[in-house]
C-alpha cells in the first residue's frame, strides 16, 4: 500500500482514483478501537474528493449511487479531519480499497469490488 500524508497532492490522487474506479460496487469498513463495522449495503463508487479548508479539514467525501431501487439514491459519507489516505491493491496490483485515517487514528477503508474474483 501506498501512504499519502501531504494533503495538497489528494485532490488530484482522489480524481485518478475516481475516474480509475467509477461505476465499481463499493461498501464501507471501518476499524477502531473496539472492532470493526462492515456496511452491508454495497453501492456503486461515483467520487471521491478532499476540501482542504474549514474547521473539519482535511475532509475527504465519498459519492456513491444505490442502484437496489426503482429509483436511485445518492449516498455520500464524509471523514473529516483526515491525515492520511492510501490505496490497497489486489494480487493482480488492480486497486481494491481505498484508506482513510482520521486523526482519532480510526481507519475508513473504501472496499472495492475485486477485478481478480467479484468479492468485495
Amino acid at each position: 500500500m501506498t501512504k499519502y500524508l501531504d494533503p495538497a497532492e489528494w485532490g488530484d490522487l482522489l480524481a485518478g482514483f475516481s475516474s480509475r474506479n467509477r461505476f465499481r460496487r463499493a461498501r464501507f469498513e471501518t476499524f477502531r478501537r473496539g472492532g470493526v463495522v462492515e456496511e452491508e449495503q454495497e453501492a456503486h463508487l461515483e467520487n471521491v474528493k478532499v476540501i482542504l479548508t474549514g474547521a473539519d479539514a482535511p475532509s475527504v467525501t465519498v459519492t456513491r449511487l444505490d442502484n437496489s431501487a426503482a429509483t436511485p439514491t445518492e449516498m455520500i459519507t464524509t471523514i473529516t479531519r483526515v491525515r492520511r489516505i492510501g490505496f490497497q491493491l489486489d494480487v493482480d496490483k488492480s486497486e481494491d480499497g481505498l484508506e482513510i485515517e482520521d486523526e482519532d487514528r480510526v481507519l475508513t477503508v473504501l472496499r472495492l469490488e475485486s477485478e481478480v474474483d467479484g468479492a468485495s
